[in-house]
């Protein structure tokens, strides 16, 4: 589903009765899905699932770079008092992608405000990401929160300014 955007590093399972981050694992050790299967069929207060991405780029020499924490991928899950999903929330599956970086952005947070070389390189990976997503998991896209960037984030990423 990630393509060429990103690769796993870590995942994080957090559970009512065992708290946060209730299993850790790195994402080359052996059996890392199983262990995390496992995991979850056997506790069903499972609450948030977190995925570190490294992201995959390419620099303005166009040579590979990754950003390590680059993103994080996340499953969170509203339950009630008796554990079951809360019948009062109104989406109480959500899944989430955070971007810890703005190098898909056409401006920039960083010492160089105009990122328009990058974000250009970039956008399709992004784009692909989402994409594949959607089409992976039967969702409804809900909010996009980029306060920072008004005006350029919508459902496949970042436009232009």
């Amino acid at each position: 589903m990630l393509g060429g955007f990103a690769r796993a590093t870590e995942l994080e399972v957090s559970a009512r009765s065992k708290g946060e981050g209730a299993l850790v694992l790195e994402a080359d050790e052996p059996g890392m899905l199983e262990q995390a299967r496992d995991f979850i069929r056997q506790n069903d207060d499972v609450v948030e699932v977190c995925v570190t991405l490294t992201l995959v780029c390419a620099g303005l020499d166009l040579r590979p770079i990754e950003i390590d924490h680059g993103a994080l991928l996340w499953i969170d899950i509203d339950l009630d008092e008796n554990g079951r999903l809360d019948p009062a929330t109104d989406d109480p599956i959500r899944l989430r992608l955070q971007l810890n970086t703005d190098i898909y952005a056409p401006l920039s947070w960083g010492d160089v405000r105009d990122n328009t070389a990058l974000a250009t390189l970039n956008a399709d990976r992004l784009a692909g990401a989402l994409e594949r997503i959607e089409r992976a998991i039967p969702a409804e896209l809900i909010e996009i929160d980029a306060p920072d960037y008004p005006g350029l984030v919508d459902a496949r990423g970042f436009r232009g300014p």
